[in-house]
């Protein structure tokens, strides 16, 4: 278990030596079954009782239990419709009678419990509490409330954090399990290896799976050993439709047509714009618009603000005053001070994943259109998605507003509108300059690894220009392959020199700084003595004096870009692979990239 949630685990047990309970939550894929395993086994004050979580119609059955003994008891199967079901499990479990009479039963499994603590802490570990039927959750919610009073009693709790947590355990202290760290993913990839795993394979991996650990674990599953060793490319996208509706996809069944649409609305709005949540007005009126809404229907959604219920957008619309309460958001959304988003993030990567692509486009469509400003970077860049095949127009548009300054977008949202430009351009140089320009913007948003991945793209294109091999050294010095980024931008001084001397003497300098950062004295004291004039040149085809540059950035934009230490994982990875605001990393259609960039041996 990554340390940081062993230190909370740890401080936990702490804390429930004495009594008390705590429900722990997180997405799905999160962990939570496996943290209340390790609290079981981990608790040292006393005896336990495990209720582990099954899948629906599993079969019931309580056996004899000796009272004080350390027990996995049998699970309550999800969804049980028999009310007290869960209770009553965990009454015979303790040895207390759990007759049908009505009434609670909680006063009867708190004397049993304390019988079963002996002269320790007794831990029950409920996995899933949310599950149970409602009359065992609220029961059990009250028991939690008296824990202090009671002494001697613990209580452990998981109920998923995809949704809103159940009222009964409202007021108890909550854990919530956050995404690993991209260290902590990469320690975890280390040690569950099963053979030889290529340090930027493991860097990917951890890039797509975004921190959430079950997809860690199931993306090496789909991959070969020469692809896991580095020596084949890797899939794109790397989590597809296909695993991530494994993972998620059974909370997504069921839902109303209606939901579907706002959750997909959603779920582009937040790809496109990198952001956890977008604008709540916004997302509502795209999804009025999808369904076609007609005149004097009431909205379908209720609004961003207190007492406000805005319609679609234009004309075709008419609000009309209405009695009826609107209709509650999917409870896979939350709603919070004008903005709406998904309480998972991998809900809503498979929420757009999985959606046909006719679906997606009209999601985008709908989103563009509910913009006021239907002419800025968000609303062509949502245009752009909806389109199904190469429009240069419409590309050159979005090539524009992303390179705009008046533009108020961050770096990692220029950098979509790059990307998707240059999808929709054909195949030549200008393709090739607007991956380029979104590799720049990439390594701006700190993303390296991104950046490096364009820039391959980019070379599929067209022949590499010395600008675009002056960006792919401080890439690769940003990710940390010290001494690939040396020859690299020794190799970009060379290119530069006819033709941009302040450039070259930049790229000379960051060889300097990568041959520092290898802690290479002598490489440095021939980087000094190797001016630009000196590189070679022989093998490297110069650019024509009157080709314009790969994209039409500031120098000073190209070197605000720190390079930290690599440590296991792509520092400043950002958004990973098909997660909000990404684009795929490899975004050329039909071309085969690296696994990996070349990085130092």
């Amino acid at each position: 278990m990554p340390g940081s949630r062993r230190h909370a685990l740890d401080a936990w047990l702490e804390r429930l030596r004495g009594g008390g309970a705590c429900v722990v939550t997180g997405e799905p894929g999160s962990g939570r079954s496996t943290f209340l395993a390790l609290a079981a086994r981990s608790f040292a004050a006393g005896p336990v009782l495990a209720v582990p979580a099954v899948p629906a119609g599993s079969v019931l059955a309580v056996p004899a239990v000796p009272a004080g003994s350390m027990l996995t008891v049998p699970a309550v199967p999800a969804g049980s419709a028999r009310p007290y079901d869960g209770l009553r499990t965990l009454c015979a479990a303790a040895g207390a009678e759990a007759e049908r009479a009505p009434g609670p039963l909680t006063a009867q499994l708190l004397t049993a419990l304390a019988a079963t603590a002996g002269p320790g802490t007794v831990l029950v570990c409920v996995d899933d509490v949310d599950q149970w039927d409602a009359a065992s959750r609220d029961d059990l919610g009250l028991l939690a409330a008296r824990l202090p009073a009671a002494g001697r009693i613990a209580l452990l709790l998981t109920a998923a954090g995809h949704r809103p947590l159940d009222p009964a355990f409202a007021a108890l202290p909550e854990l919530r399990l956050d995404p690993l760290t991209p260290p902590e993913a990469a320690a975890v990839l280390d040690d569950t290896a099963d053979g030889v795993l290529d340090p930027g394979v493991r860097d990917e991996l951890v890039l797509a799976a975004e921190g959430n650990p079950a997809l860690l674990l199931r993306l090496p599953r789909g991959l070969t050993p020469a692809q896991l060793g580095g020596r084949a490319p890797l899939p794109r996208p790397l989590a597809d439709a296909g695993t991530l509706a494994a993972l998620a996809g059974v909370h997504l069944s069921g839902l109303p047509s209606r939901q579907r649409e706002l959750l997909l609305v959603v779920a582009a709005a937040v790809h496109v714009s990198g952001e956890p949540a977008a604008e709540a007005d916004h997302a509502l009126r795209a999804a009025a618009r999808l369904r076609d809404a007609v005149p004097g229907r009431p909205a379908p959604w209720p609004s961003a603000g207190p007492g406000e219920r805005p319609g679609p957008a234009g004309p075709t619309v008419r609000q009309e005053p209405s009695d009826r309460p609107a209709p509650p958001l999917p409870e896979l959304l939350h709603l919070a001070d004008g903005r709406i988003g998904f309480r998972s993030a991998l809900l809503c990567r498979t929420v757009y994943a999985g959606a046909e692509d006719g679906s997606r486009r009209a999601a985008h469509l709908a989103l563009a259109r509910a913009l006021a400003d239907g002419g800025g970077l968000l609303a062509l860049l949502h245009r752009c998605r909806a389109a199904m095949a190469p429009e240069p127009a419409l590309a050159a548009a979005l090539t524009s507003a992303a390179a705009d300054p008046a533009q108020a977008a961050p770096p990692a949202l220029r950098c979509a509108a790059h990307i998707r430009a240059a999808e929709l351009t054909p195949g030549g140089p200008e393709r090739a300059r607007r991956y380029t320009a979104a590799a720049e913007q990439a390594l701006l948003a700190g993303q390296p690894r991104r950046a490096l991945h364009l820039l391959d793209g980019a070379r599929d294109c067209a022949q590499q220009s010395p600008w675009a091999e002056l960006l792919r050294g401080k890439a690769l010095l940003a990710d940390g392959a010290v001494d690939d980024a040396r020859e690299t931008l020794l190799h970009a001084a060379a290119l530069l020199a006819p033709q941009d001397p302040g450039r070259a003497a930049e790229a000379t300098l960051a060889a300097l700084d990568a041959a520092w950062s290898a802690g290479d004295a002598e490489a440095c004291l021939r980087v000094l003595d190797t001016g630009p004039e000196d590189s070679p040149r022989a093998t490297h085809p110069e650019k024509p004096a009157d080709a314009r540059p790969a994209c039409d950035v500031p120098p000073a934009a190209a070197t605000a870009v720190a390079h930290p230490p690599r440590s296991g994982a792509a520092a400043g990875s950002g958004p990973a692979e098909g997660g909000p605001a990404a684009v795929d990393p490899v975004p050329v259609a039909g071309a085969t990239p690296a696994a990996h960039p070349p990085r130092s041996s």
